[in-house]
């Protein structure tokens, strides 16, 4: 080996052993520290402890148990951490409920509060000893945290139940009583009481001077929450009671003077809340006077038939009385008097609406024509007055080709219509109808200068009817077939009378003989007996018709126009004799 390795081999060996050295240095270093840390922590506890710095002393023990490598007064040093276990257990506990407890009472966190309160009053923490707690309560206050709680949410109550008006009555009435006794300074429960009583009456006050129905209703639910409120915690209003049961009376009975709407209003407002609370006989007696003198108003409103008015009174007094059977019968009534209710269409579209009664065999009935459809509509009420049911018939004009607007009168008879209209070719035009099988049905009509109706339309006297040929007013009478044209009365003559002037202007009904053949209708007419007829005795007779005549023998019914003078050849002298205008002439 040569000089120069073996240099290099001894440097070497000489960096290895200070390298050794320096290790070996740092481990007697850090030994020497871990040694004194634990010696010292150990003492600082144990001298803690004997000081009864009892949290310091935890603290140390707690830190000297990292120093694992090195044992030092070990046995003392656990029994110390024993005899601390309770510090151990608490002081984190009660340093957090401190801060909860303060920071919710600062923050007005009242249940939070209570929640904390609650849970110190049964943690274990109430079980150390004398000198534990009070060890803990110095460095932790929270017994005073506590009491400045209570103390400013105490405040905080009272406040809200002497200003009523602020809004928190209800939480401040039930909040009161979690303030436990010690913050009062009388008997609790008198102390509250007090402030309910302050509270309710000042609440009372505010409302009862309020007027009009809402505000009576905000009173009703104040004075409600005060009676639930209080009986919730045995506490009856007898403070109350007597104000409010003559307030109450007092505002009801000028209510019930009013409108029966606003009594309506108040009554039910009262018995909705108040009622459950101050209930008073008194009251109840307004209502029956109230309803004894509304029943007095619907008999007279039935004797004067004033369905309307009763209608409405009906249904305004539904809260106190269910009227839905008597609204329903002055419904009905109202429609027997007012059939022009049941028209199918608005009354504008009506012409002629006409009621009347004991026609079509029932006891009322509605006739009239809706100009909209064109149709006669007729309503029929079968039945008692108040106990009747109603039929409706139709008929539709364009069958007798008029319309509503030319009918100028409607006359109605037993099972009979008549319509009055301009006629064709004479004056007036009569159709008529009859109500047969349960329907309207056309019979016939007429049509003539004058139509005169006797016994309803059962009986018409028609001046010139157009269905005749010669003018004159004739009777018709309504039989089992039809109408039936009368006969004419007349007075029986004999042309051979002397005193045929006296007729003159009458009817009169003879028999006569015609000599010859007549084309216009006019002809001399002879007295007659068997087959001799005589000249000396003759009238003139005509038919306005025009209808020829022929020879022979007839019963004339006519009338006598006047009495002219005649020259019989025969006799040689002048003769007055009969100018008749025939109505009806019958060959025998």
């Amino acid at each position: 080996m040569n000089k120069r390795n073996r240099y290099k081999r001894g440097k070497l060996v000489q960096g290895f052993i200070l390298l050794l050295f320096a290790v070996i240095l740092v481990v007697v270093v850090f030994k020497a520290r871990h040694i004194i840390g634990k010696m010292g922590f150990v003492n600082d506890g144990i001298e803690h402890y004997k000081r009864q710095q009892w949290i310091e002393a935890e603290e140390s023990l707690q830190r000297a148990k990292g120093y694992r490598w090195f044992h030092y007064k070990e046995e003392e040093a656990t029994s110390t951490l024993t005899a601390l276990s309770w510090i151990t257990e608490y002081k984190d506990y009660i340093a957090d409920l401190y801060g909860k407890v303060t920071e919710s009472s600062e923050g007005k966190d009242l249940e939070a509060f209570e929640d904390y309160v609650s849970e110190y009053e049964v943690s274990g923490f109430l079980n150390l000893t004398d000198s534990q707690r009070q060890y803990l309560l110095e460095k932790y206050p929270i017994d005073q945290a506590i009491f400045t709680g209570w103390t400013h949410f105490k405040a905080s109550i009272v406040n809200e139940l002497e200003n009523p008006m602020q809004g928190k009555y209800n939480w401040a009435k039930e909040k009161i009583f979690l303030v436990p006794a010690q913050y009062f300074s009388q008997d609790k429960e008198s102390a509250i009481l007090a402030l309910f009583k302050k509270c309710d009456q000042e609440l009372y006050d505010r409302y009862a001077v309020a007027t009009g129905i809402q505000a009576f209703r905000d009173l009703i639910d104040k004075l409600s929450d005060i009676y639930v409120t209080n009986r919730a915690y045995d506490f009856e209003t007898e403070w109350l009671t007597p104000q409010v049961k003559r307030f109450m009376y007092e505002a009801l009975i000028q209510k019930s003077k009013e409108e029966t709407k606003t009594f309506e209003q108040y009554i039910s407002a009262y018995r909705s809340g108040v009622d459950r609370a101050y209930k008073d006989e008194a009251i109840e007696k307004i209502v029956e006077d109230f309803m004894v003198e509304k029943e007095k108003e619907i008999e007279k409103l039935l004797k004067a038939k004033e369905y309307d008015t009763l209608i409405t009174l009906y249904k305004e007094l539904k809260y106190f009385k269910d009227y839905t059977k008597e609204i329903e019968v002055a419904e009905k009534m109202q429609k027997y008097e007012h059939p022009e209710m049941l028209l199918q269409q608005p009354i504008e579209q009506y012409d002629f609406i006409q009621t009347g009664t004991n026609s079509f065999d029932v006891n009322q009935y509605l006739i009239a024509m809706n100009k909209n459809t064109n149709k006669l509509e007729l309503i029929l009420f079968i039945g008692e007055y108040q106990d009747y049911e109603v039929n409706t018939h139709e008929f539709n004009l364009n069958d007798l080709g008029i319309t509503p607007d030319e009918v100028k009168q409607i006359d109605v008879g037993d099972y009979l219509v008549g319509l009055r209209v301009a006629g064709t070719n004479k004056a007036i035009r009569l159709p008529i109808l009859r109500f047969t099988n349960n329907r309207l049905e056309y019979l016939t009509e007429f049509e003539g200068d004058q139509i005169e109706l006797i016994d309803d339309l059962k009986h018409l006297k028609i001046t010139n009817p157009s269905n005749e040929a010669i003018p004159y007013t004739y009777d018709y009478i309504l039989g089992e077939e039809g109408y039936e044209k009368q006969d004419i009365a007349a007075t029986p003559i004999n042309l051979s009378d002397t005193n045929l002037a006296n007729y003159e202007g009458k009817l009169v009904k003879f028999s006569c003989y015609v000599s010859e053949d007549s084309n216009d209708g006019i002809v001399n007419a002879y007295y007659y007996v068997g087959n001799t007829f005589y000249s000396d005795s003759m009238a003139y007779i005509y038919r306005e018709d025009g209808v020829a005549i022929n020879k022979g023998s007839y019963t004339v019914i006519g009338e006598i126009v006047s009495m002219e003078p005649f020259y019989n050849t025969d006799l040689q002298l002048e003769v007055l004799r009969p100018k008749i205008r025939v109505l009806e002439m019958q060959k025998e």
